[in-house]
């Protein structure tokens, strides 16, 4: 994981991603009659990994048409796209940026998966090094959240602790902001990084 190639500083194999290709739009559609004859048209989407299933998009049904979809549970309804991760439970499969995510467990460390879900590839010796740099530039935490984890029980499962504390995170580092600036954005994400190691 530490040079380009993608090899491995703990087992010196190497490792490839999967193509995780966007989503372009679409040219197809299909049409949705509606009891009252009413016509609809719907973009459709293919997956581009796993099984060859359409996605409908239904964003602007409600708008177009005044309907909505029934879907208990979501069993049938995707929420978004993504380019960092594949998820197919059923055949075991989970990709982060086209990786399995057990090599990845593996053969890479924390910073270098970070850096990977960040910034879509692994990082080479150097780019590890400046990655590492501007996280620890941001390991320090307010005086006072120190106080915060003084009114969990002794017994509290960590991952209520930590839910709870990232999410408190946003209380300290809220001040000039502004999440429609990508660099703003990367700030906020170097500060998640390091508080999680």
């Amino acid at each position: 994981c530490s040079c380009p190639s993608g090899s491995s500083p703990h087992t010196h194999q190497t490792f490839a991603p999967v193509v995780m290709a966007d989503i372009a739009e679409s040219q197809e559609f299909a049409t949705l009659t509606l009891p009252d004859g009413q016509e609809h048209k719907i973009r459709v989407y293919r997956g581009t990994l796993g099984e060859d299933i359409n996605f409908l998009d239904i964003r602007d049904l409600y708008a177009r048409t005044n309907s909505f979809t029934y879907d208990p549970g979501f069993t049938c309804t995707a929420s978004c796209t993504s380019g960092i991760t594949y998820v197919d439970g059923p055949k075991g499969q989970c990709l982060y940026r086209g990786y399995p995510v057990a090599e990845l467990c593996a053969k890479c460390d924390f910073m270098e998966v970070a850096h990977l879900l960040l910034n879509g590839e692994l990082p080479g010796k150097k780019e590890k090094k400046e990655f590492i740099d501007r996280i620890e530039s941001e390991y320090l935490v307010h005086e006072r959240f120190r106080d915060f984890f003084k009114v969990f029980r002794m017994n509290a499962h960590p991952m209520a602790i930590m839910v709870a504390a990232t999410g408190s995170l946003s209380a300290y580092y809220h001040d000039n902001l502004d999440w429609s600036k990508p660099d703003d954005r990367e700030i906020c994400a170097m500060r998640l990084i390091a508080k999680m190691p």
